[in-house]
């Protein structure tokens, strides 16, 4: 997923490829039950991608704090907090902000769908036995 998405086209394009990946029925199953483990590895890289967007974010915050505070030209006499607190309620802050809350949001998707595709691999598992038993 590119930078340039918004957080509904990227959630949007990670449920479309999902309910792709997660397409099975007793024609296809041994070949998706064959592909799971690299559906779990394909998820799970891209939650860590979020996670080290997160991190990458998190740090430009905290970055940007030091040297707005370091410069600040306000108020003589303001604590460090104080001025931290004022800072941080700045446009380009809260911006940084939201953008982290958004990288949440997707790996906490990403997680439950990390969480669907473990689940997988037993419903896979149980198909495969009832179909047995039909058959005999």
């Amino acid at each position: 997923m590119t930078n340039n998405l918004t957080l509904n086209e990227i959630l949007t394009g990670y449920q479309q490829e999902f309910e792709k990946d997660s397409d099975f029925n007793e024609l296809n199953l041994r070949e998706r039950q064959l592909m799971l483990p690299g559906i779990k590895h394909k998820y799970v890289a891209y939650m860590i991608r979020h996670k080290q967007k997160k991190y990458e974010l998190e740090k430009a915050k905290r970055d940007a704090i030091d040297s707005l505070t370091n410069n600040y030209d306000g108020p003589v006499g303001l604590s460090h907090t104080a001025i931290e607190n004022k800072i941080k309620s700045k446009p380009p802050i809260r911006r940084i902000d939201d953008m982290i809350k958004e990288q949440d949001i997707i790996i906490d998707y990403l997680e439950k769908v990390e969480y669907i595709t473990k689940s997988m691999t037993y419903d896979m598992s149980n198909i495969i036995k009832i179909m047995e038993l039909e058959t005999t």
